[in-house]
């Protein structure tokens, strides 16, 4: 090889952009240079041509990380599977639906959780949503469901739990604390018992949970005490 030929550019090192990304096919097997390629081209076409060369994980995330190109990132997420990177990811996503992107491959039970409470954007919140309601219809365990139905601080979640618990007992206890006016309305709606759904309609505040508990007595004179004492709390 002559000087001329070593001093000569390479193709990937062209002004010309679209010759610089003909030229990634030369250097298809250097993941260093690759990657600096995708890190530093000014043309975000070089940088995604390159990207797509990539298939470590790692460095597909920091360049999903730190470019400022949209399709350069939807592209890198699309390639990586690791929940764990792509919860940071998720953290780390200005774009709302890129986000989706994110929350559409996540199946952890925990980081749906974790995403749930990070984020307040509606379409994304109802994707993360969705996604933790059919997870909680596949429980079976009681105890579970009713730690979930309590604690969860989606009350759709709760909601999702509270709709698979039976127990009349359980459930009371979970009206006693729900916050949500409609989760509550769904607790007495399954609540049978004469004597919790008479302590729910005395003390309930709203009208459309008071009014079913009401509904459902079935004793004519615990209505008229319930009437006569809602009267005279007022």
């Amino acid at each position: 090889m002559g000087v001329f030929d070593r001093l000569k550019k390479q193709k990937w090192q062209h002004e010309d952009y679209e010759i610089r990304i003909e030229g990634l096919k030369e250097i298809d097997s250097d993941l260093e240079l690759l990657s600096k390629i995708a890190f530093e081209d000014p043309h975000w076409q070089v940088r995604l041509n390159a990207a797509r060369l990539i298939h470590n994980k790692d460095i597909l995330a920091n360049i999903a990380i730190n470019d400022s190109f949209t399709p350069i990132r939807e592209y890198c997420i699309s390639q990586i599977d690791d929940e764990d990177i792509l919860y940071k990811l998720f953290l780390n996503e200005k774009d709302t639906s890129l986000k989706e992107t994110i929350a559409e491959k996540i199946y952890d039970t925990d980081i749906l959780k974790m995403m749930d409470s990070q984020d307040n954007n509606e379409k994304v919140k109802k994707i993360i949503t969705a996604r933790r309601q059919k997870k909680v219809s596949y429980i079976t365990d009681k105890n579970l469901l009713a730690d979930i139905a309590k604690n969860d601080l989606n009350p759709d979640i709760r909601r999702s739990a509270i709709n698979q618990i039976d127990d009349e007992e359980t459930l009371f206890d979970l009206y006693k604390t729900e916050e949500n006016v409609f989760n509550r309305w769904d607790i007495v709606e399954k609540i049978t018992d004469e004597n919790h759904l008479k302590e729910i309609a005395i003390n309930e505040s709203e009208a459309i949970v008071y009014e079913s508990a009401f509904g459902k007595l079935k004793d004519e004179t615990v209505q008229k005490e319930i009437l006569k004492e809602r009267s005279d709390n007022k």
